[in-house]
């Protein structure tokens, strides 16, 4: 089964920066398995056209677990319009 998740160019910020930037900056590093899983999320949002993208559950679990578990250091409007599309 797939997921739809929706891109959002913000005001600051476009879905598609935010999320490539938290994926690529695991805060306690990771071994070569994660860093796998990781990319093929990054290519998939990449590749993305338009303000929509298709994602595997498994690729969308790890996208929405990644980006809520984030400790980010600026509060913004566009990073909870991020966090709403992964709900």
């Amino acid at each position: 089964m797939a997921r739809t998740v929706k891109l959002i160019e913000g005001e600051m910020f476009s879905s598609k920066r935010v999320l490539i930037e938290v994926l690529s900056l695991p805060p306690q590093g990771c071994n070569i398995a994660e860093m796998r899983k990781r990319m093929r999320v990054m290519d998939a949002i990449e590749a993305a056209q338009g303000d929509e993208m298709t994602l595997e559950d498994a690729d969308y679990e790890l996208l929405k677990a990644v980006f809520h578990s984030n400790q980010f250091r600026l509060a913004h409007k566009d990073l909870l319009a991020i966090a709403d599309t992964l709900t």
